[in-house]
């Protein structure tokens, strides 16, 4: 069972690779990164929980991966307003005032 459920993950990631360069040299890199940040990632991840834990402990985690992806997003607009301030040390200084 464990060997089947490697295969498996195995299967899943090189079909999730393939299917984002596909996206990337079709619709654009930006759209590629998109769905392998949340959607495609935490699909993947969630339904492996699913599989090896149990469906329930899937589904109470799917509430924490959204919380977890609002998180994301705030951090990254913060950064992203604080690097247009900053024109000399954008990296450091953004960093710092976040």
């Amino acid at each position: 069972m464990a060997l089947l459920l490697i295969v498996a993950k195995v299967i899943a990631t090189v079909f999730a690779v393939l299917g984002l360069s596909l996206a990337a040299e079709h619709a654009s890199p930006k759209a590629a990164g998109l769905l392998s940040g949340y959607p495609m990632g935490a699909a993947i991840v969630l339904f492996f929980y699913g599989l090896e834990v149990s469906p329930q402990y899937a589904a109470d985690s799917a509430i924490y991966t959204l919380v977890g992806l609002v998180a994301c997003q705030s951090f990254m607009y913060f950064y992203y307003k604080f690097s247009l301030y900053f024109r000399r040390f954008t990296i450091l200084l953004s960093t710092l005032f976040l």
